[in-house]
């Protein structure tokens, strides 16, 4: 009878065990889970077991070369880049071949021309046009080439001690591969404005300023600067048939 019992026992406890045993399996010991793995260790590992970073290098920002380095200083609102600039002087100028090191070079020169300390003696003028108070100056042609309208440049008078500033308004195109810019003064009030020409071998320019008209001749890369009032002054030998009214002191309006 004893045995009896105890074999009734020990079946009602392996009937227990089986009960509660698929419980355990599909609930694991929560102390035995990981923690959960970092988001650095999720990403993807290359062959060499770099980690594989998420942004695509097609994302990354290009490299700047030198020159487009150089040109950001020097960059204006209508052409922010280096190759914007470039498309807008193709459309002008087609048969224009300047490099982007040199167009930088040639932008970073701020004035029109540099004044020179001597005549050169190429220039058609008399020894009275030579001393009638011209200033004579030196162009790098390309300089004027690569101007586009927004671009400023300053024109230097240096007998009145002043540099003027010119806003490039306009290209206009004409025969016999000549360009013609149009401009007006920075900062002043008034329609004060520039005309600069180039074409095969000479270049011819003229501006207005407070202090009057100013004219500008180049044969190849030299030529002068003046004041249109010293270049055209009355010549006291030269006869008219001009009549003059006389002046009568009686005269009362």
């Amino acid at each position: 009878m004893k045995n009896s019992r105890t074999g009734i026992l020990t079946l009602l406890a392996l009937l227990a065990g089986l009960f509660f045993l698929p419980a355990t399996f599909n609930n694991p010991i929560i102390n035995s889970v990981s923690p959960e793995t970092p988001d650095a260790a999720k990403q993807p590992i290359s062959a060499t077991g770099a980690i594989q970073h998420p942004i695509s290098n097609n994302l990354m920002p290009p490299q700047l070369t030198p020159a487009q380095q150089r040109y950001q200083a020097i960059a204006i609102e209508q052409y922010p880049d280096l190759e914007t600039r470039q498309d807008a002087l193709r459309q002008h100028h087609p048969n224009l071949q300047i490099d982007a090191d040199n167009l930088v070079d040639l932008l970073s020169e701020s004035s029109a021309w540099r004044n020179l300390s001597q005549v050169p003696e190429h220039l058609p003028l008399t020894t009275e046009e030579k001393n009638d108070g011209r200033e004579f100056i030196e162009i790098n042609t390309k300089r004027w080439a690569v101007l586009l309208p927004g671009d400023e440049i300053e024109l230097p008078v240096n007998r009145t001690g002043l540099r003027y500033t010119v806003i490039i308004d306009g290209i206009e195109k004409q025969l016999g591969n000549t360009t013609t810019w149009h401009g007006h003064l920075k900062n002043i009030d008034g329609p004060m404005l520039v005309s600069l020409t180039q074409g095969e071998g000479i270049s011819l320019g003229g501006f207005d300023t407070p202090n009057g008209h100013y004219v500008i001749q180049v044969n190849g890369n030299q030529g002068w600067v003046a004041s249109s009032a010293t270049l055209f002054k009355p010549n006291p030998n030269h006869r008219t048939d001009m009549v003059i009214p006389p002046v009568d002191d009686h005269q009362h309006p």
